[in-house]
């Protein structure tokens, strides 16, 4: 029985990259439940829900801080000194009714701080077998403890945190009815691996069950969640394919409800699971089960996407693309389908890496697959391939070919539209996400009036999925109202223009954090183009003061996407420049300047070669700020986009 031991939850925590967007997320969630539970010491009860036991140690590292004492664990699992690894249940018998008798006691002796009751983690290695054990262990407490509760909750004079996985969550809620039902609050932590970059990436998640309400998509999520306990109970007494193949579909319902919902950090651990129980298929079956693998590898990379994690989700879709392949030539049919969406999810991955020829040239195989499919079967490939073009429009753009790109998206709507004339309900989304690329193309070409249109078109559809679930489509909404604020501000109408930029921040305001961290990139250029339309309207205080606000989330969304971020940070500097001017600070607004200029600069290729005007002004705006400061200007900056833009225009006269 362990008792108040530190280090080998300590030690694990060091683990988790600080880097990570989970990490930053994770972070938040532990500070705002250690401040919590630092109030004046009474029983409450909380639930911390990780399958990483190093949340732990960092957990109680942060009551420490904060002064509230990082508390006793209680755990029923022995460890050795230094190991960060737990070995076997003490007593498998005894053990639950001796921690209730350590928790009932506690008050007398423990150390200041919470008490945390530890299940996070299970001795390895352990198969299904020895879970399921352990599982019952933990049911027989949580039976005791809703018996005792009350007595707990007098002898208890300290805040208790059941720290535990997502399978034990449902047998709580079962098992012990009263404490659930006064539980205070449940924590939801996310899980590594780290990535190398974190690029916030559009939403490719299956939309279907999006388009419900919150109420109903939670219903469907614990009747899932119900299913997937029940295969797993059937797979740990009889190790069946046909068993395993029922853990499979329960987690990818699982997966796809926690999507739906938002909550991206809670289906990745499901989604990685869902993927090697595919695995494990194949090699029970044989290629009979590739289609399963393909498309738990495509809920896998759509996961990451949500998450911000761009080495999970194009891992994913390489390995998908190459299984689905394969698949292709045992079965055209089913094959077809499964290459035409994991190339377009690669495609998506590959631009939001800055590779943009590569992009477009996966995105044109995907449509020319779901072509030909449609040629030789009798499928009816429609929404596929209304998708698909619309995806393709947007890779278009990235390397200038607007004029196909203006083609294609209009074939997008076009043929959404057909789909949709029995009712735009099950197409809504994809419908708003094609008229946004229109309208972006329509403006870029001068037809401001139809970007208006368009793009106004669009926020009236995503107001109604919003309605349904606030969550799945807030984002969107929010970036829609952006685009139609700038083309608004185009025409002239630049009240209707401010009250939309209005609009849209105010939706990225409604989010939780950890959604906004998720659409850093959106949230940051909302908030500059806010700013900037300030500064327009004669309002340069409050306008400054929006992008000082701004001005770091650009920052860090370069960071995490030096090259798909060049382009909107080198914007987004140049309106945060202009904003310091006119409020009389030209030695920042000099900086500003440079920094956008030095982000187009670094990013080269087809991102540069697309924008010299935004090279040039940025550099001129340099140069002009630092007449204004009286200070020197960046030589190597201005050689540097001298020889970029193959001309001595940029000079220091």
């Amino acid at each position: 029985m362990t008792l108040g031991q530190e280090g080998p939850q300590t030690e694990a925590a060091s683990s988790v990259d600080a880097t990570s967007p989970a990490r930053d997320i994770n972070d938040a969630k532990l500070r705002q439940l250690a401040e919590t539970l630092a109030l004046p010491n009474r029983f409450a009860f909380y639930i911390l829900v990780t399958e990483f036991d190093g949340h732990l140690g960092e957990a109680r590292r942060m009551c420490r801080q904060l002064g509230t004492g990082p508390g006793v664990v209680v755990s029923p699992y022995r460890t050795r000194r230094g190991e960060r690894r737990k070995r076997a249940l003490t007593d498998r018998d005894a053990w639950p009714s001796a921690l209730l008798q350590v928790l009932m006691t506690l008050a007398d002796h423990a150390p200041r701080g919470p008490v945390w009751l530890d299940a996070s983690s299970v001795p390895s290695p352990a198969g299904e077998q020895r879970i399921a054990a352990d599982d019952d262990g933990w049911a027989a407490l949580l039976r005791a403890m809703n018996q005792r509760r009350n007595a707990l909750s007098q002898t208890l004079d300290r805040p208790l945190v059941f720290v535990c996985p997502l399978r034990l969550l449902r047998r709580l809620a079962h098992e012990a009815p009263d404490l659930w039902s006064v539980r205070s609050e449940t924590v939801y932590l996310a899980l590594p691996p780290l990535p190398q970059g974190i690029v916030p990436l559009p939403a490719e998640v299956a939309r279907e069950r999006a388009n419900l309400s919150s109420t109903v998509l939670l219903e469907r999520l614990e009747h899932a969640r119900a299913a997937l306990a029940d295969a797993r109970a059937r797979f740990a007494i009889a190790r069946r394919p046909a068993h395993l193949d029922a853990v499979r579909a329960a987690l990818s319902a699982t997966v796809e409800g926690l999507l739906a919902l938002g909550r991206p950090a809670e289906a990745l651990p499901l989604a990685q699971e869902a993927v090697e129980c595919a695995r494990d298929l194949v090699a029970l079956v044989g290629d009979a089960a590739l289609p399963s693998l393909v498309e738990h590898l495509g809920e896998l990379g759509s996961t990451g996407v949500a998450l911000g994690d761009v080495r999970i989700a194009f891992d994913a879709a390489s390995e998908g693309v190459e299984i689905a392949r394969h698949q292709l030539r045992r079965d055209p049919d089913q094959g077809a389908v499964g290459l035409a969406g994991m190339l377009n999810n690669l495609a998506n991955i590959l631009a939001a890496q800055g590779r943009f020829e590569q992009a477009l040239a996966t995105a044109e195989e995907s449509l020319a697959v779901a072509q030909r499919m449609s040629e030789q079967t009798q499928r009816d490939n429609r929404p596929l391939l209304a998708a698909l073009l619309s995806s393709l429009a947007v890779r278009l753009v990235e390397v200038g070919r607007l004029a196909e790109a203006h083609e294609t998206a209009h074939r997008a709507v076009a043929a959404i539209r057909s789909l949709s004339e029995s009712g735009l309900a099950p197409h809504a989304a994809t419908l708003a996400v094609a008229l946004n690329n229109l309208a972006n193309l329509q403006g870029q070409l001068g037809d401001v009036a139809g970007a208006i249109a368009s793009s106004s078109e669009a926020v009236a559809v995503l107001r109604e999925l919003v309605g349904r679930n606030p969550k799945a489509f807030g984002p969107d909404l929010a970036m829609a109202l952006h685009g139609v604020s700038l083309w608004l501000e185009f025409s002239g109408r630049t009240e209707e223009a401010l009250r939309a930029a209005r609009d849209s921040v105010a939706m990225y305001r409604e989010m939780t954090e950890p959604m906004r961290v998720r659409n850093l990139h959106g949230w940051s250029v909302a908030l500059m183009n806010l700013a900037r339309q300030q500064f327009e309207a004669n309002q340069p205080h409050l306008a400054l003061q929006t992008a000082e606000e701004a001005y770091p989330l650009c920052q860090s969304w370069l960071e995490a996407a030096p090259i798909a971020g060049a382009l909107p940070f080198a914007r987004s500097s140049g309106a945060y420049a202009t904003i310091l001017l006119g409020c009389g600070e030209p030695g920042k607004a000099a900086r500003a300047f440079a920094e956008g200029a030095s982000a187009l600069l670094t990013a080269a290729g087809p991102t540069l070669d697309a924008h010299h005007d935004v090279l040039r002004s940025l550099t001129e705006g340099h140069v002009q700020a630092c007449d204004a400061a009286g200070a020197k200007v960046d030589e190597k900056l201005l050689e540097r986009a001298a020889r970029a833009l193959a001309s001595d225009e940029v000079t220091r006269t």
